[in-house]
């Protein structure tokens, strides 16, 4: 016989039951037994201390070793992408030991690759259910809260008891992060961003969200830096980070974009002031004209004194200079 002891507090954080006596011994027993219907018939709940004390029936042994031999494989499956069948996989291993936690949590996280979040949230409510305390399953469900706009309170309540349950750990720090950047509290995002990044240097997530909050923020250099230190530092951890990295790569042109367009503005006014320095202190006016200009030379200056002319004339190049390397 397998037993579970869960405070009702924990229970009631998941569902919104009161936890204070308010609701009667029996009722809430009738609540869990619920709760617990996932687990098939047998189940029995006592509550005493405001602990509720849930047992059930333990998988068959032959049962239970086939379990964990599909779980491996689901695994599997999940790493190199195919969601699809490791939630088939999964769905399987539950039919034969619906008490196992982490086949539920990991169930969701397929199932969220998948867009069933729905599916998603109830595999997860399930995991919890069996463990409270799993850190993990709370930062799989804030990623689920946080997908929609009207979830980010609940998600950041979600991030926020992981990171209760496990200081430090850089996912639930990503998390809460990328829920502030959303909330529009760029400064503490990015200082949960760094956290993560201290906590986990190869993880590419927390560099990307970084980058991505700088770039939001009207720092498209400092989220070029950012860029080019995650593709020194983050790894490809599995088959869900290579849509990170792509992603990365697609705000690296950008922000690299933003800048060229900025440096450009910043030279043009450079010159156009240089220009009018010229003009008032050699009477001239200054032309400026594109041209093919010969070898490797990439500009030209004619003063108007030197070829009798009205203006200083100043020719560029409309291509650049040939390389000298081949």
């Amino acid at each position: 016989m397998l037993t579970l002891a869960i405070p009702l507090a924990h229970l009631a954080f998941l569902t919104g039951d009161p936890a204070d006596g308010s609701v009667s011994e029996e009722t809430l027993i009738a609540r869990i037994r619920e709760q617990f219907g996932f687990l098939g018939t047998g189940v029995t709940v006592t509550i005493r201390a405001g602990i509720a004390h849930i047992s059930l029936p333990p998988a068959a042994a032959a049962k239970a070793d086939e379990a964990t031999k599909l779980y491996e494989r689901a695994g599997k499956r999940a790493r190199e992408g195919d969601f699809a069948r490791a939630v088939e996989l999964y769905q399987r291993v539950l039919t034969l030991n619906p008490a196992l936690p982490s086949a539920h949590r990991d169930l969701a996280m397929s199932l969220m690759e998948l867009g069933r979040t729905e599916e998603a949230k109830d595999a997860l409510i399930d995991a919890l259910r069996l463990t409270p305390d799993d850190a993990w399953s709370f930062v799989v469900l804030g990623n689920l809260y946080a997908k929609h706009p009207d979830g980010l309170a609940r998600a950041r309540q979600f991030f926020e008891r992981a990171l209760q349950l496990k200081p430090a750990d850089a996912w639930a720090l990503n998390g809460l992060a990328t829920v502030l950047a959303r909330s529009g509290d760029n400064a503490a995002a990015l200082a949960r961003f760094d956290e993560a990044i201290a906590t986990h240097p190869d993880f590419p997530n927390a560099w990307h969200g970084k980058a991505l909050t700088l770039s939001r923020d009207g720092a498209p250099a400092a989220a070029a830096d950012t860029l080019k230190a995650m593709f020194r530092r983050a790894t490809v951890l599995d088959a869900r980070s290579e849509p990170v990295f792509e992603q990365a790569s697609r705000l690296f042109l950008s922000v690299e974009t933003t800048l060229a367009q900025r440096g450009e503005s910043e030279a043009f006014k450079a010159v156009e002031d240089y220009r009018r320095t010229i003009e008032r202190e050699s009477g001239y006016p200054v032309e400026i004209v594109e041209d093919q200009l010969p070898g490797g030379i990439a500009g030209r200056a004619q003063m108007a004194w030197k070829h009798g002319r009205n203006r200083h004339v100043v020719t560029v190049r409309k291509s650049p200079p040939p390389s000298r390397f081949r």
